[in-house]
């Protein structure tokens, strides 16, 4: 059985060089959708390649510009 790993915020923060408040409002504006996590408690543990698809295409939360596409493809 393939099993799916989930990475707490922390974890996944700092593979997308983020800080993890900046995750906590990808997650509340939407742009990190609700299949892509689930609640531990009242901590969030992300299913990593789902994050990366919800990403892909958004505008970087600094506002700078897109998030980089091939820098996401690189955390496959």
């Amino acid at each position: 059985m393939n099993s799916v790993r989930y990475l707490t915020a922390a974890e996944l923060a700092e593979e997308l060089h983020v800080s993890i408040r900046t995750l906590r409002r990808l997650v509340a504006d939407g742009s990190v959708q609700r299949g892509s996590y689930l609640r531990v408690g009242r901590q969030l543990r992300f299913r990593r390649a789902q994050v990366l698809a919800d990403l892909e295409g958004h505008v970087s939360p600094a506002g700078r510009g897109a998030f980089n596409h091939d820098a996401l493809r690189e955390l496959d």
